[in-house]
């Protein structure tokens, strides 16, 4: 696998993005300059044809100063004009820019994608045990699981990550007091948030090397995205290390539509005892599974692989961590971080206020997380 943390990478990118951006404003200066003279040239001739000049010589001086303000205020409003075509023409050249560096990244990563187990876990309750079992099986020990929480109206947010044992016990948690520096562009959505949850394990790796997950669940999808790289693709390759993606809302592509794969599921749970459904798309491609993680759940929660493990296997773990319809992993990371927020009085907190004491905790039973991350927002 890669080396950990990649995202140092992503210096390189912007400089790459203000390189293309500076040009594209130049050319933008240049148009806008065009659109100001023919706002201003017509919206001055057409004051003057009403008014010939030996009228304009001889009307009072108050007409004329009349008509010297209207001109002005039609070259304001011209400059107006002209000033938010600029500006709406410089968000789309810089919007542009922007998608054409990413999506030559995404390309780049998406080469490094692994779609199979990259390790042999044991994933029975023999599992737990800190040593191979006697078929020679890596035990599950340790489940991370990842979330960013937004402060309502803002670009503010908490990034989070928790590790859970095999018992379902919170045994590591921390928190990343974030601000959003790039826009949200669908297909992108890794872009804007990977920097945020990458010095979380960067942190764990230095300061508690034995509690690094063996495997993370992300609130965001894996394959299951436009381009088959989510934002848990994304993290997974930056990381050198397996994820899955945990969908709250279906992201619909080769033809999957939320009406068709909900009516499936519900004929499913109803007729059956299977506890999953193939997200197959036109083109033939499963891109993930419709998966009912409890018995007593009815909506289906959508996981994909992410990187470094087969859908078989990231079904099986889903289901070993799930209590509620969200997995545990993501669902603590997102009941926790919002917690912080609200006894923050809505805000992010400082980060003094973000920290709190990391032990063996059981997982809270009660209570839903409610998403509310980007990447559920936008079904990425």
């Amino acid at each position: 696998p890669p080396p950990l943390f990649q995202y140092r990478h992503l210096g390189s990118i912007n400089q790459k993005m203000a390189k293309a951006a500076r040009k594209f404003f130049v050319a933008g200066l240049i148009g806008g300059g065009i659109v100001y003279a023919l706002q201003y040239f017509f919206s001055s001739g057409h004051s003057e044809e009403n008014l010939s000049q030996p009228e304009l010589a001889s009307a009072p001086m108050s007409e004329k100063m009349g008509d010297k303000k209207g001109e002005d205020a039609k070259a304001k409003a011209a400059c107006g004009v002209a000033g938010a075509v600029l500006g709406e023409a410089r968000e789309k050249i810089d919007l542009e820019a922007i998608k054409k560096v990413w999506k030559e990244e995404q390309i780049r990563l998406k080469k490094q994608l692994v779609m199979e187990d990259l390790e042999d876990w044991s994933l029975d309750e023999k599992g737990i045990e800190d040593k191979t079992d006697g078929a020679g099986k890596t035990p599950l020990k340790l489940i991370g699981g990842v979330d960013i929480s937004f402060v309502k109206d803002t670009d503010d947010a908490l990034a989070s990550l928790v590790v859970l044992n095999r018992k379902l016990e919170v045994v590591y948690e921390d928190y990343h007091q974030v601000r959003m520096k790039h826009p949200y562009i669908p297909g992108f959505l890794a872009f804007r948030e990977v920097d945020s949850l990458l010095p979380l394990f960067e942190k764990l790796k230095k300061s508690k090397p034995e509690l690094m997950p063996d495997i993370t669940l992300v609130d965001g999808n894996g394959v299951l995205h436009y381009e088959g790289f989510g934002l848990a693709s994304h993290l997974g390759v930056l990381l050198g290390a397996p994820t899955i993606g945990i969908g709250k809302k279906l992201l619909c592509v080769d033809g999957l539509f939320r009406e068709d794969v909900e009516a499936g599921f519900k004929k499913m749970i109803e007729t059956t005892d299977n506890n999953a459904m193939e997200l197959k798309g036109k083109s033939g491609r499963v891109w993930g599974l419709a998966v009912r993680a409890t018995k007593k759940t009815e909506k289906p929660i959508y996981v994909s692989v992410g990187h470094g493990v087969s859908l078989e296997t990231a079904k099986t773990i889903v289901l070993l961590c799930s209590l509620h319809r969200i997995p545990e992993p993501v669902r603590q990371a997102d009941l926790r971080s919002r917690d912080i927020i609200r006894k923050a009085g809505g805000r992010t907190p400082s980060p003094a206020a973000a920290k709190r004491k990391t032990g063996p905790k059981r997982s809270r039973s009660k209570g839903k997380g409610k998403g509310g991350s980007d990447a559920e927002a936008k079904g990425e």
